[in-house]
């Protein structure tokens, strides 16, 4: 009768479950597991996400580039006879008037330098003919932003020949040279920029 009484009372303290400190420690303990690791995998989760967004600021700066691989080198170029090398007969855009007409668009540029300033967002990210570049109906640059500049570089240092001070400011308007250099920034959608250059002479 007493092994049976102590056996109740035994099953009796062990039947009554978590105290309230044992609870709230174990808690505490799985959260401190969790945040490590959240701290871990997120990083992680983010890298895996970074190389798909440089493949694809590279296949929009490539894109922009064979666009413009196929415009003029200056408005001047263009002649009734075709293109010819500006700086000869005549003189190139000066360097303060880079940049396309009033009434162009991207669509009818035929110069590289109509292409200077131009900021592309959105659902400006197309194609030379303004068609929204897709993929079974989603939006390949969805959230990534690009920013062309043209300007005069004969020394190739990648420095506006034009802004002696270097402060983003024309100095000297009338500067005319031979090679221009083509600046692509692709920002992703976490605004990380890339840029993307490559020169372009006077022939």
């Amino acid at each position: 009768m007493l092994v049976k009484s102590a056996y109740s009372i035994r099953k009796r303290k062990y039947s009554q479950g978590f105290t309230l400190v044992e609870l709230v420690i174990g808690i505490t303990l799985i959260s401190v597991v969790l945040v490590t690791l959240v701290s871990f995998v997120a990083p992680l989760n983010q890298r895996s996400v970074d190389p798909l967004w440089q493949v694809r600021s590279v296949t929009l700066a490539q894109s922009l580039f064979s666009e413009m691989s196929s415009k003029a080198f200056d408005e001047n170029s263009i002649t009734s006879n075709g293109r010819k090398a500006c700086n000869h007969n005549i003189d190139c855009t000066q360097a303060s008037a880079l940049g396309s007409d009033a009434s162009e668009s991207r669509r009818t540029y035929d110069d590289i330098d109509d292409y200077h300033n131009l900021v592309l967002t959105g659902a400006q990210i197309s194609n030379s003919g303004e068609e929204t570049l897709t993929q079974d109906v989603i939006d390949l640059f969805l959230g990534f932003s690009a920013q062309i500049n043209v300007f005069y570089d004969d020394n190739q240092d990648g420095i506006n020949d034009a802004d002696t001070d270097n402060d983003g400011t024309i100095d000297v308007a009338g500067y005319i040279g031979n090679q221009k250099l083509i600046r692509i920034t692709v920002f992703t959608p976490d605004e990380q920029p890339i840029v993307f250059a490559t020169y372009r002479a006077n022939f």
